[in-house]
This record gives C-alpha cells, sequence and structure tokens, in this order.
C-alpha cells in the first residue's frame, strides 16, 4: 500500500514509475549518473557563430564557407543533434543547384561525416582532431579557446574523392561553434539532489571539457574534476 501510495504521489510530479519496488531502491541511492545529451539538456544543439584558420580572426568571404555549409545541409542524411543544427541555420539560405556524387554518413567511430560534390571535390565535416589527425597541433591552441563553451567542428576540402577514409590533400576551410541548449529545470533539479545528498556523476561520449563547463553551467558540485577516458591506458589507471 506504501508503494502504491508512493505511486501516486510521484505521477503528481510528472514522474513515470516502471517498477513498483524501484520506490524502495530509489531511497537508498546516494550516487547518480547521468548523460549531458537529453538530460542536462535538450537534446538540440545551435550554431553560434564560425571561426577562421586564424582563430577568431572573420573570413576573407564568410559567405563562402555558409554556403558550403548549406550544401552539406541539403545532402546530408544525416540527422543527428549537430546537422540538425546546421540544417535550422544554414538550409534555407540555400541558393545555388548542385550535383552530389558520393555521400559518407556521420560515424560515431571515425567522428566525421563528408560529400562529395561535382566540379567542387569532398567537404569533410567533423571532430578536429579526427579530421586533421597529424595537423591537429597546428590548430590545437586556437581551438581549445573555445571548447570549454561549444563543440567545435571543422570543414575541410580535398580536391579528391572518398576511397577508403578521408581524402587525400585536406585543407580546413574554417570551423564551426555548436552550443548545447540546456534544459531550463536543469539546475533546479541538480539542486534537488544535492539537498538529499545524492552525488552526480556525468558520463558523457562528448569533449570532456565541455561537459565540464556545461556541467558547471548547471550548477553541478566540482564540475571542473572531470577524467578524459581516451588518455586512459591500462587497467590500473582505469581503477
Amino acid at each position: 500500500t506504501v508503494l502504491a501510495v508512493s505511486v501516486i504521489r510521484l505521477s503528481r510530479s510528472k514522474v513515470l514509475v516502471q517498477e513498483l519496488y524501484c520506490i524502495e531502491t530509489l531511497a537508498r541511492v546516494d550516487t547518480l549518473c547521468l548523460d549531458k545529451t537529453g538530460t542536462l539538456t535538450e537534446g538540440r544543439m545551435e550554431v553560434s557563430g564560425l571561426l577562421g584558420i586564424d582563430g577568431d580572426k572573420p573570413f576573407v568571404n564568410k559567405q563562402d564557407l555558409e554556403n558550403v555549409l548549406a550544401k552539406i545541409a541539403k545532402a546530408s542524411d544525416d540527422e543527428n543533434p549537430t546537422m540538425q543544427a546546421i540544417k535550422e541555420k544554414y538550409l534555407n539560405t540555400l541558393t545555388k543547384e548542385f550535383k552530389v556524387n558520393k555521400k559518407i554518413a556521420f560515424s560515431s567511430k571515425t567522428k566525421w561525416s563528408g560529400i562529395n560534390f561535382e566540379n567542387e571535390g569532398s567537404y569533410v565535416l567533423g571532430a578536429p582532431e579526427f579530421v586533421l589527425k597529424d595537423y591537429y597541433s597546428k590548430f590545437k591552441n586556437e581551438i581549445q579557446k573555445y571548447t570549454e563553451d561549444y563543440r567545435v567542428l571543422c570543414v575541410a576540402h580535398s580536391s579528391e574523392n572518398f576511397v577508403e577514409g578521408l581524402p587525400e590533400k585536406l585543407e580546413v576551410v574554417g570551423f564551426v561553434l555548436i552550443k548545447d541548449v540546456i534544459r531550463k529545470e536543469a539546475s533546479k533539479t541538480l539542486e534537488y539532489f544535492k539537498e538529499q545528498c545524492v552525488d552526480i556523476k556525468i558520463i558523457s561520449g562528448d569533449n570532456p571539457i565541455t561537459v565540464s563547463k556545461i556541467a558547471k553551467r548547471v550548477g553541478l558540485k566540482k564540475a571542473e574534476n572531470y577524467i578524459d577516458m581516451s588518455t586512459l591506458k591500462t587497467e590500473q589507471e582505469i581503477l
């Protein structure tokens, strides 16, 4: 009876209880692991700006990059939050017809997507460290100025087509700044858990600096104490 009454009380706060006995389990929770996307954030993103290859200097022709992003938005079949943000920003700005020869869908393994346009070569959009590889260090300092507040995407171009992996002779066109839209109720929810002495851990596949910054924005205690699991090589380091 107590559990049934608890289900009714929770439903008034729009909480769905899937198993009756989870109410009793929840009372013993002292650590809660949350994802970032869809939990702290709304699960959608928005384009906040563009960067030239020399950092925050404006593009010589910013319109050219916007046209490239509009073509990518029009041609891409990807529906992830990043591409949706680009489509929302640039899809309706397209003013020129084009033909697509080949598409490479985004992969969580490669961290990039690509499209080859007829008479224009190939454009790649993705995480800078995965797109630039050995050349990432050349832009690393400039990129890191923005990773605390944004997800930074690299736009690169090559006259070559896709064969196996990235095309040869890639050159940086510019960078796109993408920002998560934080849930309005996120800060209030985390404050409640804090009052209940529940420790919160954020687990995410995104850039750890970006996740840390978002966690700080919603008021998470010790948000700066993050661990980048990609830097851990042994089981001992993980433990």
